[in-house]
């Protein structure tokens, strides 16, 4: 199994964090530069969306990610491990992969995520490969966060051109009933996960890894964008037909106008399959 880390150059503190526990679990791990806020990339993925304005954060965040999955197909890999420079590794962590990427070639999938999304119940439909140490679900409601998963190549040649992936936060798209990307696609989740973020994990001995880049340099914005969000919601009929009325494309998050149906639709197939509500623990 091949494993890409994201970082941005100037966090050497993150790149060092994340590399001495690939040393001590004796993993190699490639670094891939995240993409920064400061990018000419970030304005010309954001300028069509229609009911919301993505944040540049969240924006160069989904670029760093779709930079690694290029690798992956450049590298022509049937499937990856794809982690954030933040997340820590369990002291089972090779153990588990090891599981996974056996239990990989018997499972059709598109996606595993292999992080723990702290203390939140989650929906989780019964296990598709189990064992004694570990097991794969699907999962029902939200669960946000993309620190750290297997993707596999034909996933990625299935997304990576599509424009909903800049109409919202990547791990809201993938891991959430809002945009039907967890309906339409194979995502899994790992139990135990083999890796959560630092910041939900223990904040006091590493808050000074947890506090990323493009999170700092995205606060003075939140309120600009808060207002822009609100104000969008009553302009989009308006928008939507000047957008026609130019013959430009339609809007990234178009879509987005059935999310109701999504989560309706996510929340049926939950209650039809018997799901039951267990927390998704880090180990």
């Amino acid at each position: 199994m091949k494993f890409f880390y994201i970082n941005l150059k100037n966090r050497t503190d993150r790149r060092k964090f994340i590399e001495n526990q690939a040393k001590k679990h004796q993993i190699k791990i490639s670094r891939v530069d995240a993409i920064s806020l400061k990018s000419k990339l970030i304005k010309n993925k954001t300028q069509h969306n229609l009911f919301d304005y993505m944040k540049p954060a969240a924006t160069a965040c989904t670029l760093s990610h779709i930079k690694v999955w290029k690798e992956i197909l450049k590298q022509e890999l049937k499937f990856a491990v794809v982690l954030e420079d933040d997340v820590i590794l369990s002291k089972n962590f090779v153990k588990q992969i090891n599981m996974l990427e056996s239990s990989i070639y018997k499972l059709n999938f598109d996606l595993i995520k292999i992080e723990s999304s702290g203390d939140k119940f989650v929906a989780l439909d019964h296990s598709i490969i189990t064992s004694n140490e570990l097991e794969i679900c699907k999962f029902y409601n939200s669960q946000l966060g993309a620190a750290g998963y297997i993707i596999s190549s034909s996933f990625i040649k299935q997304v990576i051109n599509k424009k909903a992936l800049y109409a919202d936060a990547i791990d809201t798209l993938f891991f959430t009933p809002k945009s039907n990307f967890l309906n339409k696609y194979k995502i899994y989740q790992a139990i135990p996960a083999p890796v959560v973020q630092t910041r939900l994990l223990n904040d006091k001995d590493y808050g000074q890894v947890s506090i990323s880049s493009i999170a700092k340099e995205n606060k003075t914005s939140n309120l600009k964008f808060s207002a822009l969000r609100i104000s969008s919601y009553f302009l989009a009929p308006v928008k939507f037909i000047s957008v026609l009325i130019m013959k430009k494309s339609i809007p990234n998050d178009f879509f987005l106008i059935f999310s109701p149906f999504y989560k309706l639709y996510t929340s049926c197939q939950a209650s039809a399959r018997g799901c039951s509500k267990r927390k998704v623990y880090f180990g």
